[in-house]
This record gives C-alpha cells, structure tokens and sequence, in this order.
C-alpha cells in the first residue's frame, strides 16, 4: 500500500504514536515527514509504503502554524506542558510594542532551538539530557519565517495572549519563536506543504474508514511531490531504464535539480534530476 494520509494529529500523543495507530491500522510501512509536538495539534503528513522514501522531499516544504502565546510566563520546555521558570510583570505591554517587534523575526534569522527537543548531542537527544536536568549550549540555526501575522490580542489580561499565523521553513521552533517573543501555551500546525488543515482527518476518520474498506483517503504516490517539476517517459525501454535506475539521454532538455519522473498515465516512477541533457535517477519506486 502506497501513498499518503493526511492526518490531524491530536493534542496529547506523540507524531510516533499517531503514526504508530495508522500502521498498526493499514499493516504496512508508515512513517512522517516533519515531528509535530505532542502538545500541539494540526497536519501531520504520513507516508505509506514505497512513499517513506520521499518524506524528504516534503519536510523540506514551508509549514504553517496557528499559535497562542502568553506573556508574562516561562516554562522549562517553552510551552504550556512545563514547569514555570519565571513570571514577570506585563504592564504597559500593548498591541503596539508587539506589533513592531514581530518585525525583527521576518525573514531569514538565527533562532536557538529549545533545550527539550529531539535534536542529538553526542548521540543523545537532547530532551534526555535537559530531564536529567543538563543544560547544553545550542548553537542558532538558520531559519526562514515567509509570515508572521498578528491575528488576535488580549491585553486587558494580566497576562496578554496573542494568537499568530506563521509560515516557517524546516526546521524552525515554534516554542523557541514564541518564547523569544513571549512565553509559549500551544500551537497548531495548518499546512504542511500541500497537506492542508481543512483537509486533513481525524484518528478516528481514518480508523472508521479502514474498518469500513474504504481506502479512498489514501493519497496517491504523486500527490507528496506534486511541486517538483514532472518528467514524463514514454515507451517500454525508457520505462525499463528508469526502473533499473539507468540514465536516459534528452534532446534539448534543460537541467532541472530536481524532478518527479512519472508515465503518461500520471504514475510516480522516480525522483530524479536532468544535467547536461541526461536524465538521472535519484531514487525509484517502482519494481519489475
């Protein structure tokens, strides 16, 4: 069985766990494109079968979010689940001051992710070491926020909430962006490349819907890497050439990076790339 699912991870589980359920559901191969918090809800794309080999392809895509924060409150892991660190005053804080130093986190800059995270130091994650209670100086990463929109506020609280839109690039922190702004209660992923909110199910749809025999949810092959551009082969020997992982010359072809190579009836054969007129092949997906 392969394509994918887009699923509306709940708050509370795990991406693993969520992924794990689907799984266990189908009995097949499955992984995700991009860990989602267990404290946060929202689209969590899952690969099945051949299509856990294009995961990459997919968490490099821009994400959104919809998130809450408050300010006034730090916690140990940036968000709403840990332990309060500090409480501080927030008067005269206002919609005006926010408003323009949400500026400073536009566009590309360097963002420090949170020590409970799953990034390794010497072969360990990280959140392992911070519950021993090490701390371990991260080095900034470089990151992209595409938007960042101001779409609610409260600072008639003694701690304001706002609730931002952002449009971020892999690997940014919500909770790092929120805590560097404010102090962190949750988030929802919205989008995750084409895999959109509006559109994605529930545990519950998807478990409903397997016990019925209706697969008709799972996304096609394609459907994760319809941004690359597509290549179309015709013909039985181009098609064995690209099943064998075999180059295949091309008359006035421009060099494209990278690319979907799929049949004339829309089937996904491969990732590939075209330089100096010669298609290669990156990775196949398609047997004898």
């Amino acid at each position: 069985m392969d394509g994918f699912v887009n699923l509306n991870k709940p708050c509370g589980l795990s991406s693993h766990t969520a992924m794990a359920r689907v799984r266990r559901l189908l009995a097949t191969k499955a992984g995700h494109s991009g860990t989602l918090d267990p404290f946060a809800n929202g689209v969590l794309p899952l690969c099945l079968g051949k299509c856990t080999r294009l995961a990459e392809y997919i968490t490099e895509l821009p994400k959104s979010y919809r998130g809450e924060i408050i300010f006034g409150i730090a916690t140990n892991t940036y968000d709403k689940d840990g332990e309060i660190t500090e409480q501080l005053s927030c008067d005269g804080l206002s919609q005006e001051i926010v408003t323009a130093a949400l500026d400073q986190f536009r566009g590309t800059i360097m963002q420090v992710p949170p020590m409970v995270s799953a990034l390794k130091f010497q072969g360990k994650p990280l959140y392992e070491l911070a519950r021993r209670g090490e701390e371990i100086t991260r080095e900034p990463r470089r990151i992209t926020i595409y938007n960042l929109q101001l779409i609610k506020a409260d600072f008639n609280l003694d701690n304001p909430r706002i609730i931002l839109d952002i449009c971020c690039s892999k690997g940014t922190y919500i909770r790092s962006l929120a805590y560097d702004l404010g102090k962190a209660v949750g988030c929802c992923r919205t989008m995750a490349g084409p895999f959109k909110l509006s559109e994605a199910l529930s545990l519950e749809q998807v478990e409903t819907m397997i016990n019925n025999n209706d697969f008709c949810f799972i996304l096609p092959p394609s459907y994760g890497v319809a941004h690359l551009p597509v290549v179309t082969v015709k013909g039985e020997k181009a098609l064995s050439r690209v099943k064998h992982g075999n180059e295949i010359p091309l008359k006035n072809a421009s060099d494209i990076p990278l690319c979907r190579i799929e049949t004339s009836e829309d089937e996904l054969l491969a990732i590939g790339q075209i330089t100096s007129g010669i298609l290669k092949i990156n990775k196949v997906l398609v047997t004898e």
